[in-house]
């Protein structure tokens, strides 16, 4: 071997540099990316509470339903008893 073949100056790569370093992190960084998940999802009490907080947004959904439709009753009975209160003052002080 010479001193060119060490330092580079020959080395021949087929494919291009960028794509060349993607191949390599994408390698190595999945398989260190899944063992930090798998660490995570067993160490980590924020994720161990999403089906906590899922269920909980489930719930708070459906009380503003039941306070949505509640307010829509209370304001179609206050037309309701007004348009009534209404009719009858006409008819009877009319």
């Amino acid at each position: 071997m010479s001193e060119n073949d060490l330092n580079g100056s020959k080395t021949q790569i087929s494919v291009p540099l960028e794509k060349w370093v993607e191949e390599i992190a994408d390698r190595s960084g999945r398989v260190a990316a899944q063992e930090v998940i798998a660490i995570h999802k067993a160490t980590c009490e924020a994720a161990q509470m999403v089906p906590v907080v899922k269920e909980t947004a489930k719930r708070v959904e459906n009380l503003r339903l039941r306070y949505v439709a509640l307010v829509a009753f209370m304001v179609g009975s206050g037309l309701l008893g007004g348009g009534i209160s209404f009719v009858l003052g006409r008819i009877v002080g009319g």
